[in-house]
């Protein structure tokens, strides 16, 4: 789905999810949350911090909690949203259009909202990514290029050298070193225009 405009517009487009969605916009809509698009997607916020957002896939739909990991779950109704990566967000997943528990949804709503109002927050440990052996050696072949990669932030850092080390084949790393050299002497991250 492309990103969307409005959120009427992502909510009539969602084919069997929409009165789900729309369930779920009035819920969080009801507890004073404000309403916006992030991502493309419907997101809602709470002295101005992301608290809920959700959306729709082909087989469920999902509402996610931006500091789930500190919601009491006693249904058992939330999961990491990618395990391995979020640190602090939980998803609820809804698999049946018919069936949103709406009771229990507004209730972890305003346990959200609870919790940004005392400032809790997921203490999240940093990512620390190591820099992978074949961008390390077009560095130490050029200074300007490890010059210049030092003095990018670490996020561009870090997606720089994931890029190389998720390539399986040693030409597809150097084609990618090819590729990116001009972009990080331009000072440029990898995921820049995406922002």
């Amino acid at each position: 789905m492309d990103r969307m405009k409005s959120i009427d517009q992502y909510i009539e487009e969602t084919g069997d999810w929409r009165v789900t969605l729309q369930k779920i916009r009035r819920l969080a809509l009801s507890t004073g949350m404000e309403e916006t698009m992030k991502w493309g997607r419907p997101v809602y916020t709470h002295q101005k911090k992301n608290i809920v957002g959700m959306a729709a896939f082909k087989q469920h739909a999902g509402v996610w909690f931006f500091q789930g990991a500190l919601l009491d779950d006693p249904e058992k109704r939330l999961v990491n949203a990618q395990e391995g990566k979020t640190q602090a967000m939980r998803q609820w997943r809804i698999t049946d259009p018919n069936d949103v528990d709406e009771g229990t949804l507004l209730n972890y709503m305003k346990e959200a909202m609870r919790l940004q109002e005392k400032g809790r927050r997921v203490a999240t440990k940093a990512k620390r990514q190591e820099v992978p052996p074949e961008l390390l050696t077009a560095l130490a072949e050029s200074p300007e290029l490890e010059t210049a990669f030092k003095n990018l932030r670490p996020g561009q850092q870090r997606e720089y050298s994931e890029y190389i080390e998720t390539a399986k084949r040693a030409e597809t790393k150097s084609n990618r070193i090819d590729r990116i050299t001009p972009m990080i002497m331009a000072g440029v991250g990898l995921n820049d225009k995406y922002r």
